[in-house]
């Protein structure tokens, strides 16, 4: 072999194959495996809907005139909630400690409010309804559908009651009768019984996990207290009466107010008057109550 082709593979193999090498370094299949894709949420809210066996506490059935069709559904008790997987339980002390508390995922939030939310209220119905399950879930979809002047039947089916809508009439009108009205009274002293202070304060820790919650129904760039805004102005908007007001009827099964106005409210605003007077003003004083500890201003 001559002289030239001896310089050239003395200094040219060299690079040549390391070249080679480092190419087939970045090219060549790894045999590590690739990390497992995250699966998503168990929650989603869109389209969650509470099963017969949730209801536990009454609550008034939607009139006919409102949502036909709608009959409430015979529940049994209410089964535990099962621990979301991944969630780890958290104790009450994690809401007074000291230290700088983490933010709470929805998933961590949903598996810990059963017991964090344990002592808002002395009320008996309380601790009933803390057994249903998605309870974040649950509040955000019922916000949303009253801001949209919906009634909340997918998200607390569980509190409707079995007892039909029922009117009387005394010289010649008609109005719905004491009796319909004290269907919403157990409710209403439930929520009524809920101390504001104390709810405000469990709201700022969980505030992170409810607006998770916002975000999954579809909303972006609304903050969950836009939200609750919404909902409580909805909800005060609505005028309470001096006494009951006049139904009509054509069939005696249908009802609707006489009073144009009022038959123009929104289905959840005219459910709202189904309250009747002295419910109306305990659900209203709440509301204002709840918007001043949790500092969101309704007026």
């Amino acid at each position: 072999m001559s002289l030239p082709w001896r310089t050239i593979l003395a200094y040219g193999l060299p690079p040549v194959l390391a070249g080679v090498g480092l190419l087939s370094y970045y090219l060549w299949p790894r045999s590590d495996a690739p990390a497992a894709a995250v699966p998503p949420s168990e929650y989603s809210v869109p389209g969650d809907s509470a099963s017969p066996g949730d209801s536990v506490v009454p609550l008034p059935p939607v009139d006919p005139a409102l949502v036909p069709g709608g009959e409430g559904t015979a529940g049994a008790t209410a089964s535990p909630i099962p621990s979301p997987d991944g969630a780890t339980p958290l104790s009450p002390g994690t809401l007074t400690s000291t230290e700088p508390l983490t933010p709470l995922t929805l998933v961590e939030a949903e598996a810990a409010l059963p017991e964090l939310a344990a002592t808002l209220s002395a009320d008996p119905s309380w601790g009933q309804w803390l057994q249903q399950g998605k309870l974040l879930q649950r509040l955000v979809r019922a916000l949303d559908d009253i801001a949209l002047g919906e009634i909340p039947l997918p998200s607390c089916a569980f509190l409707r009651s079995r007892e039909p809508f029922t009117a009387s009439k005394q010289g010649g009108r008609i109005t719905q009768s004491t009796a319909s009205t004290k269907r919403y009274d157990a409710v209403v002293n439930g929520f009524c019984a809920i101390d504001p202070a104390a709810a405000a304060a469990l709201f700022d820790r969980l505030e992170p996990a409810v607006q998770e919650a916002v975000n999954a129904l579809g909303y972006r760039d609304r903050s969950v207290r836009d939200l609750l805004r919404s909902a409580m102005t909805t909800i005060l908007a609505v005028p309470v009466p001096a006494s009951a007001p006049e139904l009509v009827t054509n069939d005696g099964k249908l009802y609707r107010w006489a009073d144009l106005e009022l038959e123009a409210l929104s289905d959840v605003q005219k459910l709202f008057l189904r309250l009747g007077t002295d419910n109306m003003l305990k659900v209203r004083q709440q509301i204002t109550l709840l918007a001043d500890a949790a500092r969101i201003d309704v007026k």
